[in-house]
């Protein structure tokens, strides 16, 4: 049989794991933010140009110390960031990540845990705190007689007895507890698998500043595809498109439609650029 101080102990661990650990709920789900809307993911799904993850398939799971870094790493490799994780909180293991990359259908998830600080509560338990009394003792008792037709007589009694008296209570058992937290952080990734026409992604419009100073609208190119048409030409990252094939490029949006109308079999593109401060023509190829 257990020694009541080995259940108290017992009650006592059992009901600071209740406070502490609270419901078995995950930080990954619960803090989690699409980039774009429901519908959009549904859309994402039902293109065949996108890899999501089949039933029975595990996600990729790379630790990361700088997402931006590794975010771009990744889209020049085809892979497209769908949503994202952050929440600070008790350390959860890697496995709620994968369960919400499940969840989304996404082949593959970053994640990244930085130590924050240790939090310390005090406060005190009411646990009953029951007493039993006991007793016990001897009774003896003597008798003598005497009658009126001469009898007389001597008695003797002798017996024990136990007896117990208990009160029911409370004591305050005060304790201290340290938990470590962390800022815990996930980006989940699809795949683009169609071959991309061009190659370039992330580009962005210069600023009224620069145009003014270039003479030139245009985009700025933030991003490469590998193994692509543009990777495979003298394009670099920070170079300034002013002009496709000598048409001016006015913003992002002019740039896209000029991309989505160009016609590959005519099996290469002059872009103009703007690097260091002078201009010149890299080839795009497509053969």
């Amino acid at each position: 049989m257990k020694s009541t101080k080995t259940i108290l102990i017992g009650s006592i661990s059992l009901i600071i794991s209740i406070i502490f650990t609270g419901c078995a709920t995950s930080g990954y789900k619960s803090f989690y933010k699409p980039y774009g809307t429901n519908e959009q993911l549904q859309q994402a799904k039902l293109n065949p140009d996108y890899k999501f993850l089949e039933k029975g398939e595990e996600p990729q799971v790379y630790s990361t110390t700088n997402f931006d870094a590794d975010n771009k790493k990744l889209r020049a490799k085809g892979y497209i960031p769908i949503g994202y994780s952050s929440f600070n909180g008790v350390y959860e293991d890697t496995k709620n990540a994968i369960t919400q990359a499940k969840r989304l259908g996404a082949v593959l998830v970053l994640i990244n845990s930085q130590y924050t600080n240790t939090e310390t509560r005090t406060s005190t338990l009411l646990l009953p705190d029951n007493k039993t009394t006991y007793s016990s003792g001897n009774i003896n008792t003597n008798a003598t007689y005497n009658s009126n037709y001469g009898y007389s007589g001597y008695g003797n009694a002798n017996t024990n007895y136990y007896g117990s008296s208990t009160t029911y209570g409370t004591k305050a058992v005060p304790y201290t507890t340290g938990t470590r937290r962390y800022d815990q952080s996930a980006m989940y990734f699809i795949k683009n698998i169609k071959p991309p026409k061009f190659g370039t992604l992330n580009s962005t419009e210069i600023s009224r500043e620069e145009r003014i100073k270039l003479g030139y609208t245009g985009i700025k190119i933030n991003l490469i595809q590998e193994n692509t048409p543009v990777y495979n030409s003298e394009l670099l990252i920070g170079d300034i498109l002013i002009k496709i094939d000598g048409t001016n490029v006015q913003n992002y949006e002019h740039f896209t439609e000029l991309l989505n109308n160009f016609d590959t079999s005519k099996g290469h593109s002059v872009w103009t650029i703007i690097r260091d401060g002078k201009q010149k023509n890299v080839i795009i190829n497509f053969k």
